[in-house]
């Protein structure tokens, strides 16, 4: 479905000639992320209105996605897949992970730390989907980089201001599970090299 959608929108955009026909190809796949992304987010979003986390989860989000969108990492092969493992990973965190760590916060700290140092060393994965130049590549991998300093910079800040724990925990998570994605697409070789 989301494929159609996008076909028929680039479809009706050479029509107009508001794209030359060579770009097509280029614009379906990226108006098929986009509109991907937005049907995962919006649901991960109305789950967090349904648990009560909605701040928390939009920090999540956007600490996952500053990190997610430089450095790569495990993909599922399909949408559907996709959105399935992503909606069952929000869930699990959100219900069971998160009490737990908020009675422990400690083996967050620890988590955060182990998956701080996983994306310094590794930095980035070019993922076949992805296909970065050597260049484009190494960019992305300082980037991922800084990145995670940055925001490990602002939960220290949190920390350091006795900010709501609960805040902490989702930043926290952003970073974690950006990790454990990185690590999953080294580990699977779901990557290409430049």
């Amino acid at each position: 479905m989301t494929e159609r959608i996008a076909n028929r929108i680039t479809r009706e955009l050479v029509e107009n000639q508001m794209i030359q026909p060579e770009a097509q190809e280029f614009y379906q796949y990226s108006l098929l992320v986009l509109i991907e992304k937005i049907i995962g987010v919006t649901a991960i979003l109305l789950l967090a209105l349904w648990f009560r986390l909605l701040p928390q989860t939009i920090v999540f989000i956007f600490f996952f996605f500053r990190i997610r969108n430089r450095s790569g990492g495990f993909h599922l092969n399909t949408f559907g897949g996709c959105f399935v493992g992503t909606l069952a990973v929000y869930v699990i965190y959100a219900l069971w992970l998160y009490p737990l760590l908020l009675d422990h916060p400690m083996v967050n700290y620890g988590m955060l730390g182990i998956a701080a140092v996983l994306i310094l060393v590794l930095g980035a994965v070019n993922h076949p989907n992805m296909e970065w130049s050597k260049e484009e590549f190494l960019v992305s991998r300082r980037m991922a980089r800084f990145t995670v300093l940055l925001e490990l910079l602002c939960i220290g800040v949190f920390v350091f201001l006795q900010g709501d724990e609960s805040y902490i925990l989702f930043m926290s998570y952003g970073v974690i599970l950006s990790a454990i994605l990185l690590v999953l697409g080294k580990i699977i070789k779901q990557e290409v090299t430049s």
